[in-house]
């Protein structure tokens, strides 16, 4: 019988490495069996290659039934938290809009506080992804700064996820929990695409980089604070358009001003 390779999504506090000859107890189907997973770490994917059975399809089956369903919890749970904040939202309300019981709901989030934690970080997680793509689609480091201003407005706009990860972020006292801390990493982000720039002759060699970076992601985020007091951040992507209508000018070295 050839092999084949099946994809188990691992998660849960009991996950540990497989690498100290330990298996995912109590979380993975294939737990305690002949089937080893080769890589295991909480939250991410592991690939095992076996032989076909059907065993393994009904494993690679549960373990895609219970990544649908975490998803669809941290979904519900978005929602619910971009709506009514950290206080206003009661997990009994997430399990009864997804018709589950808590106990489905507490075998991935034992408590609010994780369950929160996890949307903000998947936030920050996606913004780094998002970062590293835009810019491999520009030449113009400047240009991709404009771009992936855009695509974060529209994200506001329209994510729930980004929504949700920002009012948490913003009630981050009321929530007993290590959350990433805000700001840091876009700033630096920034920071060193400004630099970037500078080696190629597409930002100001005067520019004081970490400083423009500061400017920018605080206006950012006062921008759509703002905008969404005034309407729901439907006016966003304007307000950026105005920005860079004053920003981008005083980036560019003086023959490439738009």
């Amino acid at each position: 019988m050839s092999p084949s390779r099946h994809l188990l999504v691992v998660s849960g506090t009991d996950a540990i490495s497989a690498a100290g000859g330990q298996f995912c107890r109590g979380v993975c189907p294939l737990a305690n069996s002949r089937y080893a997973s080769r890589t295991c770490s909480i939250g991410y994917v592991a690939l095992i290659s076996t032989a076909s059975s059907p065993a393994v399809t009904r494993a690679a089956s549960s373990a895609s039934t219970a990544t649908r369903r975490r998803e669809r919890i941290l979904e519900a749970a978005a929602r619910a938290f971009d709506r009514r904040g950290y206080l206003g939202v009661n997990l009994n309300d997430v399990v009864q809009e997804l018709g589950l019981t808590k106990g489905a709901l507490y075998h991935f989030f034992p408590t609010k506080e994780r369950l929160a934690a996890e949307i903000v970080r998947r936030h920050y997680a996606a913004w780094e992804r998002l970062a590293t793509r835009v810019v491999g689609e520009h030449d113009d480091l400047v240009n991709a700064l404009i771009d992936m201003s855009y695509r974060v407005g529209r994200g506001f706009q329209t994510d729930s996820f980004t929504r949700a990860a920002t009012r948490l972020s913003n009630e981050r006292n009321l929530i007993r929990t290590d959350l990433p801390p805000p700001f840091v990493g876009w700033i630096d982000r920034v920071t060193q695409l400004l630099e970037r720039a500078k080696t190629l002759g597409q930002v100001r060699t005067s520019l004081d980089s970490a400083a423009a970076a500061q400017l920018m992601v605080s206006f950012f985020y006062g921008a759509q604070a703002v905008s969404q007091s005034f309407t729901d951040r439907q006016d966003l992507l304007d307000r950026l358009e105005i920005f860079w209508e004053l920003m981008e000018p005083s980036l560019r070295p003086s023959d490439r001003v738009p």
